[in-house]
């Protein structure tokens, strides 16, 4: 019975706040989904011999086929057509090519197939704005000669997707030309005798830019690779509001195994991006941050490593699940992770590391977590649309007046 009453106690709240927000001309929906790449690319990056990463990359290449993505764009168009948001932030959009081609999975481009979908389900989305990460071609030896037989590419992006009829404009180049990269960011480990630079500035990728500090495999049998990490960012007007909206992916917590000090790459390219926003933003446009933070809200700091999570609250961001109205019925909205051949038919989501920040005075959000049940009917993998689960939210920014009104009509009730 309190459970009951606690559930229409909570559905009145949300139609009491969603009936202001239609009276006040909406607000703005927003949505982060980490698409996945559909396989652990670990071990290629630690393989040590031309041996070893030819195996790996052809493990890994069988795990993104049989994680079939045109399928789990299909379950991540659902979960669109459910919640129409305004703008989508999407990592781990990747494309894959054989010899330059589309051929087929594993070789799609995730980002056309998750068009196709939309459109498929009659949603108008197009690409607001684009940073690229990883750009890689890999030579794959089949005769025993030293002349490539086949070549393998692979890109790995942060996107953003707007709905039909949202006016934006992609925030991209330097920031003295309105754009959001190379702001010169002081270290917050300068002298501290650590092997980066006392100044970090961003470059541009795309429409975004990419983070100063990021991991690399410096050795590999192919020569060095970058894997770097980046933000992207859009302004755009939805209800006759204007928004500042951006999209990141950092650095996992540990991205070397054998160095647990690596955790300070993602700490690092937190406080650039929280710096970056506060340097570029205009005064009172609102601020949306949203993306795969690879970071809990419970991570504490070790030594002078700050966790991102940490590093961007301490900016004055409010994470928007901390006063989420729909909160009652999922109080951790964990968002990682399900198996990484996606074979679990049930849940296994564990932690919270995908957020919406906003950085505004005052907003009423209804949120929830995305991807949560599975592809059905589970005759076969892959039985879900991603590793990680996305998050919804439709923010809701009163002015005081209407924060005045809201309250003193909820007293009277």
């Amino acid at each position: 019975m309190k459970r009951l009453f606690g559930f229409a106690l909570a559905a009145m709240l949300v139609i009491g706040v969603c009936a202001s927000a239609a009276l006040a001309g909406g607000g703005i929906k927003v949505m982060t989904r980490n698409q996945y790449l559909g396989a652990d690319l670990t071990p290629i990056v630690v393989a040590q011999s031309p041996e070893e990463f030819a195996a790996a990359v052809q493990t890994a290449l069988a795990q993104v086929g049989a994680n079939y993505f045109p399928l789990r764009a299909q379950s991540l168009a659902k979960e669109v057509a459910l919640t129409r948001p305004d703008l989508i932030g999407l990592q781990e959009v990747f494309d894959f090519k054989l010899d330059g081609e589309n051929v087929g999975p594993p070789f799609v481009d995730h980002l056309a197939e998750t068009l196709q979908a939309l459109a498929d389900k009659g949603l108008q989305y197009v690409v607001a704005a684009t940073s690229v990460n990883l750009n890689i071609t890999i030579p794959v030896f089949i005769d025993e000669d030293e002349f490539p037989d086949q070549w393998i590419s692979v890109v790995d992006r942060d996107v953003i997707l707007a709905r039909i009829g949202v006016d934006y404009t992609p925030l991209a180049g330097h920031y003295s030309s309105g754009g959001l990269c190379g702001v010169p960011i002081p270290s917050p480990v300068a002298g501290m005798g650590l092997p980066f630079p006392d100044t970090f500035i961003s470059t541009p990728s795309e429409d975004g830019c990419n983070y100063t500090v990021f991991a690399g495999v410096p050795l590999s049998p192919i020569g060095p690779i970058a894997i770097a990490r980046g933000f992207v960012g859009v302004d755009a007007r939805v209800g006759g509001k204007k928004y500042r909206f951006v999209n990141t992916h950092l650095e996992i917590d540990l991205p070397d195994p054998e160095e647990p000090g690596s955790a300070i790459v993602q700490s690092l390219q937190s406080v650039e991006l929280a710096a970056t926003l506060l340097a570029t933003t205009p005064p009172g446009r609102k601020l949306i941050l949203l993306g795969d933070f690879n970071s809990r809200p419970d991570d504490l700091p070790v030594g002078p490593i700050i966790p991102p999570y940490q590093v961007i609250a301490g900016a004055g961001f409010a994470d928007m699940w901390d006063t989420n109205i729909l909160r009652y019925f999922d109080p951790d909205g964990f968002t990682c992770c399900q198996l990484e051949d996606l074979s679990n038919t049930t849940s296994q989501l564990y932690e919270r590391i995908d957020h919406i920040f906003v950085r505004d005075g005052s907003f009423l959000p209804l949120a929830f977590v995305t991807g949560t049940r599975p592809i059905y009917p589970l005759w076969f993998t892959p039985n879900w649309g991603s590793d990680h689960g996305g998050v919804f939210a439709s923010l809701y920014f009163p002015s005081k007046w209407q924060w005045h009104k809201h309250w003193k009509r909820t007293k009277k009730h």
